[in-house]
């Protein structure tokens, strides 16, 4: 759809463009390769208190 100001054309609404031809282009080029693998990898496991960070900050805060 596009939108004029006395008849001259300012402003145009659509679909964003494309990201793939971009990406295409580079990939055939040789600068950049697909990933291998699709999605996010597996949450880390983390040791320790799961809290300590919300503790630390509510006493920086004054909350405690």
């Amino acid at each position: 759809m596009g939108m004029t100001d006395r008849d001259r054309p300012v402003a145009e609404l659509g679909p964003p463009p494309s990201t793939g031809a971009a990406l295409d282009r580079l990939i055939a080029d040789g600068r950049v390769v697909r990933p291998i693998r699709r999605g996010l990898p597996a949450p880390l496991s983390m040791d320790g208190d799961p809290h300590a960070l919300s503790r630390a900050l509510d006493e920086i805060r004054g909350e405690r």
